[in-house]
């Protein structure tokens, strides 16, 4: 890349015809003009190579995304989010925030929730109330299991940062999933 031409947009080689055309909304036209389907194809996916590489979506998108998938499970108990300890903490400056604390209710179930930063993955350590078995920690590269015991507590570790929810049952055996949360 020479000085003289910005980043934001890629050279094309010598060798490459430039065309002169809208899309091609009628074949024909495109044909009596010299471009062929190929070159269109071909035009497509320099679009989309640009597209992706100077304009992708942020990662975010593809998680929640995946997340949206989840709802097709209509038959499980929501367990909406009471408190979370970053709330409003954009608009305060910290140096080091330390864990943060979020909390969630669904009719006698209850989830107490503590997120630990270790690098570039999360600790997890949590109490639950009125759930049994193990809880289930979706996140937007699969899930993991964490195994609640007699007391309710549970704990993992290394879980990937971005979007997650917890998913358990409850002592009558139906299904209870959280709001999904962003770390």
């Amino acid at each position: 890349m020479n000085a003289q031409t910005p980043r934001s947009i890629p050279e094309r080689p010598a060798h490459e015809p430039i065309h002169d055309h809208a899309g091609d909304a009628d074949a024909e036209a495109g044909s009596a003009a010299g471009v062929s389907a190929r070159d269109n194809d071909l035009d497509m996916q320099a679009l989309a190579r640009i597209a992706q590489e100077y304009d992708a979506p942020p990662s975010i998108v593809d998680q929640l995304a995946m997340a949206a998938f989840e709802t097709r499970h209509l038959d499980l108990q929501f367990a909406a989010l009471m408190a979370d300890s970053e709330a409003g903490s954009e608009l305060v400056r910290s140096v080091d925030a330390g864990p943060r604390m979020v909390s969630f209710e669904c009719g006698d179930i209850s989830v107490e929730l503590q997120l630990t930063h270790v690098g570039e993955k999360i600790s997890i350590n949590g109490l639950v109330i009125g759930a049994t078995g193990a809880v289930v920690i979706q996140t937007s590269s699969g899930s993991l299991e964490a195994a609640i015991d007699e007391a309710g507590w549970f704990a993992r570790d290394g879980v990937v940062t971005g979007a997650l929810r917890l998913r358990l049952t409850n002592s009558n055996g139906s299904g209870v999933v959280t709001e999904w949360i962003t770390t």
